[in-house]
């Protein structure tokens, strides 16, 4: 057995599973070849992936998801000679939110600040929800001035708890009933500092 691809009459490709089993035919050596149309069967060996690789309730990547592209993006940062840093949000008060106004209020807040993440974060970095309600970044790190002081792991983790309290500001649609704040932590990785994401 093996996959492959056929193109029919119309010239559209069609994903085959290919079986061969020899036989004779008219006293000769012949094979019967059976092609079986498995476009639906890896479209679902897709969608089994990416959930094995996503958080469905925010969309973001998972642990596992931020785990398995991280370590490649961090890489890829090092080769190219740039820092990264790695951020935690953790949001405040989930389970008083919880508690007060029901786990669709919860679900409400934590994809708002899904969604923030993913703003602050942008095309270059990668964002995950870490598990509950904790999530991770890894971001390049962001361009200084030449004189300007080395920032230290909390004023980053400042810089960016400031931009996602500004991101989240923009999406509240809690209508006042509960506010949604994250705490945000922060650790710079140098190009050439061999640390690693754990």
């Amino acid at each position: 057995r093996l996959r492959t691809r056929f193109f029919g009459a119309g010239g559209a490709p069609v994903d085959v599973e290919v079986a061969t089993s020899p036989c004779r035919f008219n006293d000769r050596e012949a094979a019967v070849i059976v092609a079986r149309d498995i476009g639906p069967q890896l479209r679902h060996e897709r969608e089994l992936k990416e959930l094995a690789l996503l958080d469905e309730l925010t969309g973001l990547h998972n642990r596992r998801g931020f785990l398995t592209f991280a370590e490649l993006e961090l890489r890829r940062l090092r080769q190219l000679g740039r820092d990264a840093v790695l951020l935690f949000a953790d949001l405040d008060g989930l389970k008083g939110i919880n508690d007060a106004h029901g786990h669709a209020a919860g679900d409400e807040a934590l994809r708002t600040l899904a969604d923030a993440l993913r703003e602050v974060v942008g095309e270059q970095g990668l964002a995950a929800r870490w598990s509950g309600d904790e999530f991770a970044a890894l971001v390049p790190e962001p361009a200084t001035l030449p004189d300007a002081p080395p920032a230290t792991d909390a004023v980053v983790a400042e810089q960016f708890e400031w931009r996602l309290r500004a991101a989240i500001a923009r999406r509240a649609t809690s209508r006042g009933r509960f506010a949604v704040t994250a705490t945000v932590g922060a650790t710079q990785l140098p190009f050439d500092g061999g640390q690693t994401l754990a």
